[in-house]
């Protein structure tokens, strides 16, 4: 047992704790299933279920420093609010265009520039991971609810954190909706084909150079760097939690899946349309600008 658990060492802490916490978890049920197939002795069960438990102690004492550790490492690569802002923009007037010409020329490149415009501007007004992105069913979308205004919600079924939060929600503005109708409307003239994803290759599989589309994107904008889908979402993150007010955050954080209480996990209802656009790229950009604005006011206010 000691084996297995030093060659763990090779992984973070947090991954050390899940595997620790599975075997534990299966020698639970060893003991309170009482199986006639076992045969090793409930005691030694149990002393094997102690020293685990004394080495998962161990081994959350680093839990913090490798958190505070993660934390530094992504202060140094997060993307500047500013620049997701600017893609927001961009893309609003880049996305009608892009979608006339893919609409003229029928080709590879155009869908593909497209997908990119498409998938960060849901990443950037969501914080969502990349695989609702390239999860998302024509299905799904055709279903959307909508309220009197023409606003839309995507419920996207399969997603890492499905078990804790359900659908992912994607809330769209009436027009924004239509650029997804366009390229739905049109599909099948196009490389997709009849998918029933919303973001394909040729072959009807998952589009999987979806972040290639997004980067190439973000850098025809003049943005810099290589943004990624997790970048701009632990961006957002830090943005919601040190500029929105305590009672919106849970909110915001919610329609991106994200949480760290078990709480939240099991007894949070899903958001209404009021709710889910607390969090639209009206809302997000708002929050955004403000976090720019305190820090030059910071700056201009510091002593020299």
């Amino acid at each position: 047992m000691y084996r297995w658990v030093n060659s763990l060492k090779k992984h973070a802490v947090t991954t050390q704790l899940i595997q620790i916490g599975n075997v534990r978890s299966f020698l639970k049920f060893l003991i309170e299933a009482e199986l006639p197939q076992v045969k090793v002795p409930k005691k030694h069960l149990h002393g094997t279920l102690f020293s685990l438990q004394s080495l998962a102690k161990i081994a959350r004492q680093e839990l913090q420093t490798h958190r505070q550790a993660v934390r530094l490492k992504k202060s140094s690569i997060l993307v500047n609010p500013a620049n997701i802002t600017a893609f927001i923009n961009k893309a609003n007037k880049g996305i009608p265009l892009a979608l006339s010409t893919l609409e003229r020329e029928k080709s590879r490149e155009a869908l593909e520039h497209v997908y990119g415009l498409l998938s960060g501007f849901i990443a950037c007004i969501t914080g969502h991971r990349k695989g609702v992105i390239t999860n998302l069913k024509v299905e799904e979308f055709a279903q959307a609810e909508e309220d009197e205004l023409g606003r839309r919600i995507i419920r996207v079924k399969d997603h890492k954190t499905k078990e804790s939060f359900g659908h992912a929600l994607i809330p769209l503005m009436k027009i924004e909706y239509m650029w997804f109708y366009r390229l739905m409307y049109n599909r099948h003239k196009y490389p997709c084909g009849k998918s029933d994803l919303v973001f394909s290759n040729s072959n009807g599989g998952p589009f999987n150079d979806i972040l290639t589309s997004f980067q190439d994107c973000w850098e025809s904008f003049g943005l810099p760097g290589r943004s990624t889908f997790s970048l701009i979402r632990s961006s957002i993150s830090t943005c919601v939690g040190r500029s929105v007010e305590e009672s919106k955050r849970g909110n915001i954080r919610r329609l991106m899946c994200h949480s760290t209480a078990t709480a939240e996990k099991f007894y949070e209802a899903d958001l209404g349309f009021s709710e889910a656009f607390q969090t639209h790229s009206q809302c997000t950009c708002k929050h955004l600008q403000k976090q720019m604005q305190d820090l030059q006011e910071h700056r201009e206010n510091r002593p020299c």
